[in-house]
């Protein structure tokens, strides 16, 4: 085979890296252990990926001094990606700090364009133009907000920063690709500030926010512009408020999104929830009722602490869209009538009650003249399993309405019962309901 082709075919054989996953160590370091092995099999291998520079991109603090100069002169003048290991990774002596591990570096800044691992602000507040990817965790503590390559980070496509403290400005990033923070409660972070960055990000294709809070400095109007991010495929808030996460939502739309993600607690108590269902994600209900169509299900959990709608299409679905959206709420019945006026008559509903959910009178009339539950599933707990099972029995089993020929439930399938808990007279009670 000519080299080039040969060439082709090893980097096939080297693992992908995703410098934005909690992965990039463990990739990186499978790359390096892999591509060292492809050259022990023949000279002519050797020869071929030791003057082939793309492979010797990948700088990691725990490898040998050896191999990261062997890997800087093998790189000729390609772009490098630095990856300071966590402790995980540790390996005796060879392990450097984060400023030990950039300082050995520096001479090679120019040719930066990824760093994974903490912050180290001497290597960060100034133009670095060829750095396209930042994953910047917490490092030193102590440290005064950071202006972030001296407010010149236009050149930034992937963006992760947790928990590490900067100077917020208008227009700090634009045209990204991937934005992620974590941890991240400033004064000076407001939901202006994040809408601007989006507006300026066309072409973002990833959005997250975990246990990130901002200053709520923008209220919307039926003037204000959605902002279109035709590109955007993932959507997750984790641990973030409702108001947070409204103030975003409520002002853009993705219609090419296929995972949405929220885990959502209430700042302003359960009156706060139907706004926040009805109004604030109603840009995204109907990506929810088409996401349910495709995956021709989901499920509606319900918990003492909240409820859980989610749609992950089975085993059998592992390219469908996928969402899960989580509310730790006291009271549910907000939650239910929220997916039934999304799915309204649309079929593959499952109710799930819990072990442990209260189960009222009022949140079974809620649920009973659901058209689109065609399954539900009640599983036993500790106490009082048998008594739940029969009265939740008794409330879908009576007919809905004067129409007696019509149950409370017209397109229910399947009841599923999971237990130990069950006698031959409990199956007895279930058939004379």
């Amino acid at each position: 085979l000519p080299n080039e082709l040969l060439a082709e075919l090893f980097r096939l054989a080297l693992p992908s890296i995703d410098f934005m996953s909690d992965l990039v160590e463990s990739r990186v370091l499978s790359f390096v252990r892999i591509l060292y092995q492809m050259r022990l099999v023949a000279k002519r291998w050797q020869e071929i990926i030791d003057f082939t520079p793309t492979f010797w991109t990948f700088l990691l603090s725990n490898l040998p001094p050896h191999v990261k100069e062997a890997t800087i002169t093998r790189s000729k003048n390609s772009r490098l990606s630095l990856v300071h290991a966590s402790t995980i990774l540790k390996n005796g002596d060879n392990h450097l700090s984060a400023g030990e591990f950039l300082g050995s570096l520096a001479h090679t800044y120019p040719r930066w364009s990824a760093y994974s691992g903490p912050l180290v602000p001497e290597y960060f507040d100034r133009p670095a133009p060829h750095l396209q990817t930042i994953s910047l965790k917490r490092g030193e503590l102590g440290l005064k907000p950071l202006d972030l390559f001296g407010g010149s980070a236009t050149s930034l496509r992937h963006v992760n920063l947790n928990g590490i403290s900067i100077q917020w400005k208008m227009g700090i990033f634009t045209q990204l690709k991937d934005l992620q923070l974590v941890n991240m409660s400033q004064p000076s972070l407001t939901i202006t500030l994040l809408l601007d960055i989006l507006q300026a990000s066309p072409f973002l294709e990833y959005l997250q926010f975990d246990d990130t809070h901002a200053t709520v400095d923008h209220q919307h109007s039926p003037s204000s512009p959605i902002i279109t991010l035709h590109h955007l495929r993932s959507i997750s808030f984790y641990r973030c408020s409702e108001n947070f996460t409204g103030a975003i939502l409520h002002q853009i739309w993705a219609p090419s999104c296929t995972e949405f993600n929220l885990e959502i607690f209430l700042e302003g108590g359960d009156l706060d929830l139907p706004q926040f269902l009805n109004e604030d994600l109603q840009p995204f209900h109907g990506l929810l009722r088409a996401m349910h169509a495709r995956n021709e299900s989901s499920t509606l959990t319900l918990h003492v602490d909240g409820f859980i709608w989610d749609s992950s299409g089975g085993e059998d679905a592992k390219d469908h869209p996928t969402f899960y959206v989580l509310i730790f709420c006291h009271i549910t019945i907000p939650g239910i009538l929220w997916v039934k006026s999304i799915l309204q008559n649309d079929p593959g509903l499952t109710i799930y009650f819990g072990p442990y959910a209260f189960i009222l009178p009022d949140m079974l009339d809620s649920i009973a003249p659901m058209r689109c539950v065609t399954k539900v599933e009640m599983e036993d707990s500790m106490w009082g399993s048998e008594e739940k099972f029969l009265f939740v029995l008794g409330v879908i089993g009576k007919p809905l309405g004067s129409d007696h020929s019509m149950p409370s439930l017209p397109c229910l399938r399947e009841l599923f019962l999971p237990g130990v808990k069950w006698t031959g007279q409990s199956v007895l009670d279930i058939v004379r309901l």
